[in-house]
């Protein structure tokens, strides 16, 4: 079983909480490297796509850049270790299931989490939501696990189509074609049948850790002490 309880090497953070100005210069990036070194990556945001709703919902970050650029890096590091993925995220759509993003983003980490020779584990911490989901589920069997109130959700790719019909057309047989995509993912991890997964993703599925573990997306869940 993953020991998800907090690092005590020699290593250690030692950030000065002196003044409002110290915390507030201590950046992310900096935050990310110390993670980085622990072989830890963190998903935070939502797996937004253009621009403009990176900039509203992940500061103009490109998320699905930076993670598949951390775990080929990690890999590269050392392809023996494994490495933990902490989830927080609603995937590609924000809370409210509106789409502000592509499925192939979170198809394109999923695919380099498989493509990896080391172990991958996951954890979510908050909320898993949709393509967030699948990726918790794609954790190495037997180290997926979650916090006790964090919120598990299944639901199907959301987006909006607009165009001439030729192009409402195409996208929504791409959308279809996400879906299934999705679907199969699912059901490879999970380990239920793509008629029951169809069934459950129709409509939006909450669920709690403990459900979550009798559903098979994640394998334990962690109590704090």
């Amino acid at each position: 079983m993953t020991d998800y309880s907090r690092n005590t090497r020699s290593h250690t953070c030692s950030v000065r909480l002196n003044t409002a100005s110290d915390v507030l210069t201590k950046t992310m990036s900096d935050l990310a490297s110390i993670l980085i070194s622990e072989r830890i990556i963190y998903l935070g945001m939502a797996l937004a796509s253009d621009d403009e709703t990176r900039q509203s919902f992940s500061g103009g970050m490109n998320v699905t850049q930076l993670m598949i650029a951390q775990l080929l890096c990690l890999e590269y590091d050392d392809d023996d270790a494994p490495i933990t993925i902490y989830i927080n995220s609603s995937g590609s759509t924000d809370i409210n299931s509106n789409a502000i993003g592509h499925e192939n983003e979170a198809f394109a980490i999923y695919d380099t989490m498989r493509y990896l020779k080391a172990p991958v584990n996951t954890f979510c911490v908050g909320i898993a939501m949709g393509t967030a989901t699948m990726l918790l589920s794609a954790g190495q069997v037997g180290k997926r696990a979650s916090l006790p109130n964090a919120s598990i959700i299944l639901n199907q790719p959301y987006n909006y189509v607009a165009g001439s019909s030729t192009e409402i057309n195409i996208q929504v047989e791409q959308l279809l074609i996400s879906r299934s995509i999705m679907h199969e993912i699912l059901s490879i991890h999970i380990g239920k049948s793509l008629q029951q997964i169809r069934a459950d993703c129709n409509r939006i599925h909450h669920l709690t850790p403990y459900q979550a573990v009798q559903y098979g997306i994640i394998d334990s869940v962690i109590a704090g002490t």
